[in-house]
């Protein structure tokens, strides 16, 4: 088994790992501000698009994982 160094942006890891701080930060620094509209918190669907992305990122890591280990075997 040989190993091989891919370029950084071809590292889903390392790509996934970016994605979910910079969430993170975007979360910490927003719900101190705890915005209303009409009496009602934005956490709420803050939180529910927290869920949708980490879903999303999960399917993404394993289908470019899938995809990168397919490639390496062909060669």
């Amino acid at each position: 088994m040989s190993t091989t160094r891919r370029r950084l942006r071809n590292e889903p890891g390392l790509i996934s790992f970016v994605v979910v701080i910079l969430y993170s930060v975007f979360v910490w620094t927003w719900w101190p501000a705890d915005v209303l509209i009409g009496r009602i918190s934005l956490v709420i669907p803050l939180m529910s698009l927290g869920v949708a992305l980490w879903v999303v990122l999960s399917f993404v890591f394993v289908f470019w994982v899938e995809r990168l280990e397919s490639q390496e075997s062909v060669r």
